[in-house]
């Protein structure tokens, strides 16, 4: 969008199609370069998120789960699975609790 813009108020001004291509890309391009940048990053950061986090669950097993003592009241228990599921997680939770 900055850049085709650009390009039209460069056409109005100079009514040359090749002046005014070369002046919207001269006038945008570290704009466009700036913006490339962050979405390679962002993609980038789901590439990590969607393929080293699990690797490294993987790696850690039952480790990657543990939480200090002090910190289980403290920290929120959400559960994403629904109906029978969910009661069924929440009662051996409970009863693991009981063991311990």
């Amino acid at each position: 969008m900055f850049l085709l813009s650009r390009i039209h108020e460069a056409w109005i001004v100079t009514r040359d199609p090749h002046r005014s291509v070369a002046i919207g890309i001269g006038a945008t391009a570290r704009v466009i370069t700036t913006a490339a940048a962050i979405m390679v990053v962002v993609f980038a950061s789901f590439v990590v998120r969607m393929v080293l986090v699990p690797a490294v669950m993987t790696l850690l097993g039952r480790h990657a789960w543990w939480m200090p003592r002090w910190m289980e009241p403290v920290a929120p228990r959400l559960h994403l699975e629904e109906g029978a599921t969910a009661a069924a997680a929440d009662r051996a939770e409970g009863a693991s609790r009981k063991a311990a």
